[in-house]
């Protein structure tokens, strides 16, 4: 069997649920639950990301045409349009104490004032091995002599 013929079976709902650390990697744990902030994406096969790279084509074409100028900015701008295309959701993100209710304003200020976040998620979204169901391993017993 060929990798072209190769079908990996995706979970369900084509999401991965990133755990948030700092931007010197501990994990951003909930001063309310105790728990690591955690927030669920969709993968880079799902409609709803490739939706997302669609409504952005436009944006590409004229970058490489020309027409328009890339800057770190847009650039920036681009990748939190992105994550806040393809976010589900999250769990124990606070700000200052208070929990965070999930928003799409809410998303677009924290990933704004924490840009690591972005590279997290990002970095969990491109690695496909999230995305795979693991195989249940079987149970081999010896036989009986």
């Amino acid at each position: 069997m060929g990798i072209r013929n190769f079908k990996a079976s995706q979970n369900a709902e084509n999401t991965v649920i990133v755990p948030l650390f700092d931007h010197e990697g501990n994990p951003i744990i909930s001063s309310i639950s105790g728990k690591q902030a955690k927030i669920e994406v969709h993968g880079q096969d799902s409609k709803v990301y490739k939706k997302a790279q669609f409504d952005l084509g436009e944006t590409y074409r004229k970058i490489a045409q020309g027409i328009e100028k890339d800057t770190p900015a847009k650039e920036a701008n681009r990748e939190i349009f992105t994550v806040k295309a393809i976010t589900v959701g999250w769990t124990d993100v606070e700000d200052e104490g208070v929990e965070l209710e999930f928003t799409g304003e809410n998303l677009e200020s924290v990933l704004r004032d924490e840009p690591y976040l972005t590279a997290q998620i990002n970095r969990a979204i491109t690695d496909r091995a999230n995305f795979v169901k693991k195989p249940e391993m079987p149970v081999l017993t010896t036989p009986k002599k």
